[in-house]
């Protein structure tokens, strides 16, 4: 069964959900009503009320995101899932509320569940219940999602410099070591990752904004045709545009539908 709270009891669960539907005394200027998971062990499937046109306007919030419960969440063509820890940070949450809508969708987790989870493919797979690609951007866009994100949580808030791994197989296990080092440090496994994609009839603009310290982007020296794209390359020759501001911890795109 599903049973209903308010947003002000969300910070005692450990596997409850919001979804923004009916008003709330507590949040009079955000329309937020609480949803509680049906108790099911994490690795199964679960299915949820039908939520009709308020879906897109509704956003999911939990705090206990395995594989299954991410996959689950992602089939329904919701405006955005937001991950939040103890204690849960109202105003950070306020401010994702209010991207959501009928032309946009968001998705905002710790850098370790978006690590662990592969943010990236769930969300790739969460815009299309709400927008229709062509085949060819779907692909692109999955491409560059994944640079992206990949970007975000490892340059920006895991502190992964890459220019200080040996090349070739040795430094392949160092990075996965550092990576698993930083992601067992609670103060940069918690800083977040914000996907937030806009769409019209033509154009799809996503942002992908991370809580690193920031760098500041310099002009990237022209690579020869026949090389291999990666990171910011790869990004910038498969979009229509890209802009990287606010210290580099936000990446913008844009591809045609």
């Amino acid at each position: 069964m599903f049973a209903i709270s308010t947003l002000s009891q969300a910070e005692i669960w450990h596997d409850g959900c919001l979804t923004s539907t009916t008003d709330n005394k507590a949040f009079a200027d955000l329309p937020l009503n609480a949803l509680k998971f049906p108790d099911l062990p994490d690795h199964q499937e679960f299915t949820l009320p039908e939520f009709g046109e308020v879906a897109d306007q509704s956003l999911v919030v939990t705090q206990d995101l395995s594989e299954i419960r991410l996959a689950s969440l992602t089939a329904y063509p919701f405006g955005g899932i937001y991950e939040f820890d103890s204690p849960l940070n109202t105003d950070h949450l306020r401010d994702v509320v209010k991207s959501t809508g009928p032309t946009s969708l968001v998705m905002n987790l710790t850098s370790r569940t978006a690590f662990m989870r592969q943010m990236a493919r769930h969300y790739s797979k969460f815009l299309l219940t709400r927008v229709t690609l062509s085949e060819q951007s779907e692909t692109d866009y999955a491409i560059v999602l994944q640079e992206a994100v990949a970007n975000a949580i490892l340059h920006g808030n895991l502190e992964v410099e890459s220019a200080s791994i040996p090349s070739g197989l040795s430094g392949l296990q160092d990075q996965y070591d550092l990576i698993e080092k930083r992601l067992s440090d609670d103060v940069l496994a918690s800083r977040r990752v914000g996907l937030t994609a806009r769409w019209t009839t033509e154009e799809l603009v996503t942002e992908v904004v991370n809580e690193g310290p920031g760098y500041e982007p310099r002009p990237r020296n022209p690579e020869p045709a026949n090389a291999p794209r990666r990171g910011m390359a790869l990004i910038e020759s498969l979009t229509e545009r890209m802009v990287i501001d606010q210290n580099g911890r936000r990446i913008t795109f844009k591809i045609k539908r």
